[in-house]
């Protein structure tokens, strides 16, 4: 072949490669959390957001963590340090929160849904006649 027949060959462009369409996941929270004016709620909301944080933090530590032990690049460590160092932010915040709800009950005098009074002893302030006409009438209303 001649230099000229070649050159005057035509040129084939390669065919344009089909465009993928992307798929859009949308983010589901594990339960739907309520919202509310009460500071309760608030308190439910701020509680359940950290613990998804923590324990989607966990699933990725330990994704990452075998990620740098495969690859054995210092990066990778710094990164699973850096999570380490986030997890137990949030976890220090969960604890916070809860000390702080616990001051503020304190301080309000109400006391949480968890609290139980036992009662060791009773005494009855009053007289004998009193007394006996309580129990007879709890005694006719059973």
């Amino acid at each position: 072949m001649s230099l000229e027949s070649i050159l005057n060959l035509p040129v084939e462009t390669p065919p344009e490669p089909e465009k993928k369409k992307l798929e859009i996941i949308e983010y589901v929270p594990k339960e739907e959390i309520k919202t509310g004016d009460r500071a309760e709620d608030d308190f439910e909301y701020v509680r359940k957001s950290l613990k998804e944080v923590i324990d989607n933090g966990i699933k990725a530590l330990n994704n990452m963590a075998n990620i740098a032990d495969q690859l054995q690049d210092s990066r990778d460590y710094r990164v699973v340090g850096e999570l380490i160092g986030s997890l137990s932010d949030a976890t220090e915040k969960l604890y916070n929160l809860h000390k702080t709800k616990g001051e503020i009950s304190t301080l309000t005098g109400k006391k949480s849904n968890n609290t139980e009074i036992n009662v060791d002893k009773a005494v009855f302030v009053g007289s004998a006649t009193d007394l006996l006409d309580i129990l007879e009438k709890d005694k006719s209303d059973d």
